[in-house]
């Protein structure tokens, strides 16, 4: 039996303002999960999932698609959605992906990888220079899950199927060490709540819209991280609620 949270706020005009920030967000920039390596003397970050079995674009769970991730400047936050072989948005003939046929950007870096998105609640405050932010922990955000970690997400996906999916599962996400991925290594699931229902997962098929060549290449002259290449780098967020007594852990 599922615990049911402390309602986050009453009224309409709750929720017509959690559907105000969600709305923003989406319009922006989603910020991503990104961990840094965990204490030895913590239990791990605590994330709450949104996504059910099909998420709100009318696609199954996860949202999938091919990403690449490559250094530039010395600056590691540049992710684009891999768009070789997609139609352009206005000629519809098949684009050819500036990073995959990139002859600067190293082999390594300009290969693709299959990435899964999710959306969930980040429980943890945490500092970008001087700035605090989330300090609420009531942040929800853009979890892109790869490789092993993506599988670990898969199997537990499957097991509870039957009861929805992931929406509402809180896991503990574990960074053993650098190495790792940005989403951690390892994930300790730890109990489910139900959630309100206008409290929803991300459109993945408007946040996550693949580039054109053109807006690539021009990135990749100016490296102006103003108009950054997608969701990597942000400034916008979306939250929940305006105190941690209104969050459900």
């Amino acid at each position: 039996m599922t615990e049911r949270p402390r309602y986050f706020r009453s009224g309409d005009e709750a929720d017509t303002e959690l559907t105000e920030r969600i709305k923003t967000a989406e319009r922006g920039f989603i910020p991503r999960v990104y961990m840094p390596v965990t204490p030895e003397d913590s239990d791990g970050m605590p994330f709450t999932f949104l996504d059910g079995n099909v998420n709100p674009g009318g696609y199954n769970t996860p949202y999938a698609f091919e990403e690449h991730n490559f250094e530039m400047r010395g600056n590691w936050f540049n992710h684009t959605t891999c768009i070789e072989g997609l139609p352009h948005p206005i000629t519809g003939r098949p684009m050819a992906c500036p990073i995959c046929r990139s002859r600067v950007i190293p082999a390594n870096q300009k290969r693709p990888y299959t990435a899964h998105a999710y959306t969930v609640i980040n429980h943890t405050p945490y500092q970008v220079k001087e700035e605090l932010r989330n300090p609420n922990g009531d942040e929800i955000t853009l979890l892109i899950a790869k490789t092993k970690f993506a599988g670990k997400l898969r199997r537990k996906r499957r097991q509870v199927a039957q009861e929805g999916g992931l929406r509402g599962w809180k896991g503990l996400f574990i960074r053993s060490e650098k190495g790792e991925p940005s989403t951690g290594g390892e994930v300790e699931w730890v109990g489910k709540v139900e959630l309100p229902d206008n409290l929803q997962p991300f459109d993945y098929s408007q946040i996550l819209v693949p580039k054109t060549p053109e807006e690539i290449i021009r990135y990749l002259i100016l490296g102006n991280m103003a108009d950054p290449i997608d969701s990597g780098s942000t400034r916008v967020n979306a939250r929940i609620g305006e105190g941690t007594d209104q969050i459900p852990f």
